[in-house]
């Protein structure tokens, strides 16, 4: 079952999943940052287990009015922001070698 993540908690707690991942352990915490600041405000964060072959917890997010989902992808070593669900188009992946700039100009698009 699907828990709520409004809290600073339960988001550290997702947090601390993904830097426990090499190849994206600092880019997690701007990731963080960035859905603190850009999730829409009156729209609950969820958390769900692992699903359909996703290493570690899936977060679902609302930005803009629109659905995305961010996971970490086990098999390219990095994270995804997918429109809508797991199968949904990739919007950015993020590793440890992506610009924080290149991360905040993602976010600051999927506001508007």
């Amino acid at each position: 079952m699907p828990r709520k993540a409004n809290d600073c908690a339960m988001l550290r707690k997702y947090a601390a999943e993904l830097v426990e991942e090499n190849s994206i352990c600092y880019v997690a915490l701007a990731l963080v940052g960035a859905l603190l600041l850009y999730k829409d405000p009156d729209a609950n964060m969820r958390i769900t287990p692992p699903i359909l072959g996703t290493r570690g917890s899936v977060l679902y997010v609302s930005i803009g009015k629109w659905k995305y989902v961010i996971y970490y992808n086990g098999a390219s070593s990095n994270i995804l922001l997918r429109l809508g669900g797991l199968r949904g188009d990739i919007v950015a992946s993020f590793s440890n070698r992506t610009p924080l700039g290149q991360l905040a100009d993602v976010f600051q698009k999927l506001r508007k």
